[in-house]
């Protein structure tokens, strides 16, 4: 016959357990919120949120805090050995009579680890490498444009044929976005080979011109650590107009200076032909590289020339800073 045993005798015991899985359960979603990947759409800013807020992670920092982490993760522990430890005599009595309530606890607790491991390995488990498919390549024919980089020099798309260009967005003023594509471009020049590396041509050109000046833009780039990068701006029609052409879709807030956009790279073959667009996640990353290899392994054109479509603004112009008229396209 089953012993009966009163949850009002052992409070305490029953409350324990209540808490254990309650913990486990919290501990579980928090882990996979943070270990959540940066470019998830929707839950990737919940979880650069959560490394920021709770890890002071910065948002180009993309490692995950697996220490804490694994602290985090030892408080179902130190709540259960707790209970084992003060409450012993009861907890065994109540083995005794309620086995069934202990079994439960102690299988939704092993189900918590098992998820959590499985979290935990998907997480931190190195990527597989995969092939950039083939079919990807766009080639489509660019207008021509002249935009004025860091230092006030006028550069014209089509002076740099013959090279292979990496073009991408950002502004001075973007904290969430921006040092990830910078991040980004750091990781890619360094995973490149050195040859590879010093025939890339980078360019960035800014989704803010009616605030980034070359002033601006030259401490953007060195506080960024990359040398190598041609940062551009200019007249606001201009900077829209190139951005258009390259296929750089944003929109700003002119109440609050925020410009939403994504984070984009674009490669330009050495014919000055719009060739390859990649997201800034990792996979898409080491498919960049193999398409730089690509593009730089193929051969010159033979003599530069302008697409037809070049717009009849685009000669060379000095900067002008024009009044402010909002963050994004009118």
């Amino acid at each position: 016959m089953e012993r009966h045993v009163d949850s009002s005798r052992h409070p305490a015991v029953f409350g324990s357990l209540a808490i254990l899985v309650v913990l486990s359960s919290m501990s579980l979603l928090f882990v996979s919120l943070v270990l959540v990947p940066h470019d998830t759409p929707g839950l990737g800013a919940v979880g650069r949120d959560l490394r920021s807020w709770c890890f002071g992670a910065s948002a180009a920092d993309t490692a995950p805090p697996v220490g804490l982490l694994a602290l985090w993760l030892a408080l179902p522990g130190l709540v259960m050995a707790t209970v084992v430890l003060r409450r012993r005599e009861a907890l065994m009595e109540l083995l005794r009579a309620r086995p069934q309530v202990v079994l439960q606890a102690a299988a939704t607790m092993a189900l918590l680890t098992g998820a959590t491991g499985g979290v935990l390995t998907v997480a931190l488990a190195p990527p597989v490498e995969q092939a950039m498919p083939e079919g990807l390549r766009i080639d489509r024919a660019l207008a021509d444009f002249t935009l004025v980089d860091q230092l006030g020099r006028p550069l014209r798309l089509s002076e740099l044929r013959g090279e292979v260009v990496l073009v991408t967005a950002i502004y001075s003023r973007c904290t969430q976005a921006c040092p990830m594509v910078f991040a980004g471009l750091r990781e890619v020049m360094a995973e490149l080979p050195e040859d590879q590396a010093r025939r890339l041509r980078i360019l960035a050109v800014t989704l803010d011109p009616e605030h980034d000046d070359p002033k601006r833009l030259a401490a953007l780039g060195a506080a960024h650590r990359l040398p190598e990068l041609t940062l551009l701006t200019g007249e606001p029609a201009l900077v829209r107009q190139s951005l258009d052409e390259l296929g750089f879709e944003y929109r700003g807030d002119p109440s609050t200076g925020l410009i939403d956009h994504p984070s984009l790279f674009v490669l330009v073959d050495r014919r000055g032909r719009l060739a390859h667009r990649f997201s800034n996640d990792e996979r898409s990353r080491r498919w960049l590289r193999n398409a730089v290899a690509r593009l730089l392994a193929e051969p010159s054109p033979s003599s530069p020339a302008t697409t037809s479509r070049t717009p009849a603004a685009a000669s060379p112009i000095p900067f002008r800073h024009g009044p402010r008229s909002g963050q994004g396209r009118p």
